[in-house]
């Protein structure tokens, strides 16, 4: 190989970035800001419950090689605020989530993109043969799931 080959090999990689892969771009759905509702229990409502609000904000940063996640439920009873950071790793196939909160929270989620819709596992503990783990499950770049699960 010619250094005139290797040059342009190299400057067509910075042009892309290292990130410009159709992978990097399969949380993009995500991007922007978001409403989220969730129901609290309330005694003092006639139903028991009332709706709690919160606002999550999600970007693309550091020449989109990362997905940033800014939760802010300071208005919910728990007062949460917590923020992720998401990126996909090539040589692994998978993307890997880190949550941090102000409840002192630290949560790493490895993740899988298949059938329009992304899967995070966080693998918590093992009893028996059984791993509890917690999942986040997005489709179309909605999050419709969140809990503890057998897997």
């Amino acid at each position: 190989m010619s250094i005139q080959t290797e040059i342009a090999e190299l400057s067509v990689a910075v042009k892309d970035g290292p990130c410009s892969g159709s992978e990097y771009s399969q949380l993009d759905i995500w991007i922007g800001e978001w409403d989220l509702h969730s129901m609290i229990p309330d005694t003092s409502s006639e139903t028991g419950w009332r709706i709690g609000k919160a606002r999550n904000t999600i970007r693309k940063i550091l020449d989109g090689c990362v997905i940033e996640e800014n939760f802010d439920g300071s208005t919910l009873p728990n007062g949460l605020v917590g923020r992720s950071y998401s990126t996909y790793s090539k040589g692994k196939g998978k993307w890997y989530q880190t949550w941090l909160d102000n409840s002192g929270s630290y949560l790493p989620f490895t993740g899988i993109f298949e059938d329009d819709r992304t899967i995070f596992r966080m693998k918590r503990e093992k009893r028996k043969n059984i791993s509890l783990t917690n999942g986040i499950l997005q489709y179309r770049g909605k999050q419709i799931n969140m809990g503890l699960g057998i897997i």
